[in-house]
């Protein structure tokens, strides 16, 4: 469906308090959160659902299925907080809407479960699906060139992000506020389901990390199944009075990569 631009939505009111900056703020990284789902089903995940892809990629498959039900709830959600917006006043709503969104959070799960398995996919060097990426990489919809690795992490990176909104704004919002009690709710309910699901935002958020590091240096094969990076380490390293370099040290669970800057200039240990 086609998103409203938040200009559109929000029209004259005067957001001068904290309490309605925080407000705002759940309102305007929801849009952009709500537009990169949409973008990432459009130029990835429906060209893959719809292309025979070899088994190895299947779990690409499973992941954007996974998105699609994240932007339908999301979706949902953006409507709701865009027409309260509509009408904002100093003691309109927004806490209610949010606690009713809370347990749809547990879509996440799934999405995390197939997370790591779908970033070493991504190094599948299969032509169909190369070209997907390619076209998707060149498509005019996609203006800042986002690689599809860094589409999959904005679920991860937006669930942890829910509390803090939340509690920023029960912050600011009085004891007396009609929206007290609901956003005290909500923030309950956000902090319980998110802390259930904590350890698998960690496993994703190495699995991140461990592809950022394959990016970087693609000359070697890091992503395995059964490889974690155990700790990594810059440093400069003094050869003599006028002679330095910068390293970067990884440390994974069975081998050591030693990588003088620039990336072109590395070697594996």
């Amino acid at each position: 469906p086609e998103l409203l631009l938040v200009e559109e939505v929000i029209v004259n009111p005067k957001f001068d308090s904290i309490r309605d900056k925080a407000a705002i703020e759940i309102l305007t990284t929801e849009y952009t959160y709500v537009k990169s789902l949409q973008t990432a089903l459009h130029l990835f995940g429906d060209p893959i659902q719809n292309t025979e892809l070899p088994p190895e990629l299947e779990v690409l498959k499973k992941i954007f299925l996974s998105m699609s039900q994240i932007f339908e709830t999301n979706f949902k959600l953006l409507r709701s907080l865009q027409h309260r917006f509509k009408n904002w006043s100093a003691t309109q709503t927004i806490g209610d809407v949010l606690k009713d969104m809370a347990p749809w959070l547990r879509l996440y799960k799934d999405y995390l479960t197939h997370f790591s398995d779908a970033l070493t996919a991504l190094q599948n060097k299969n032509k169909t699906f190369q070209s997907i990426i390619e076209k998707g990489m060149k498509d005019p919809l996609n203006v800042r060139n986002i690689h599809i690795q860094a589409m999959l992490i904005e679920p991860v990176q937006r669930l942890p992000r829910y509390t803090l909104l939340i509690k920023a704004l029960l912050k600011h919002t009085p004891e007396d506020h009609p929206d007290h009690l609901n956003l005290k709710a909500a923030d309950k309910l956000f902090t319980a389901i998110t802390s259930t699901i904590d350890a698998a935002v960690e496993t994703a958020k190495k699995a991140q990390k461990m592809a950022e590091i394959q990016t970087l240096y693609s000359n070697y094969l890091i992503l395995e199944p059964h490889r974690y990076l155990v700790s990594e380490l810059e440093a400069i390293v003094i050869l003599s009075e006028n002679s330095k370099k910068q390293i970067s040290l990884y440390a994974f669970n069975d081998k050591l990569l030693y990588a003088i800057k620039p990336p072109e200039t590395r070697q594996n240990i």
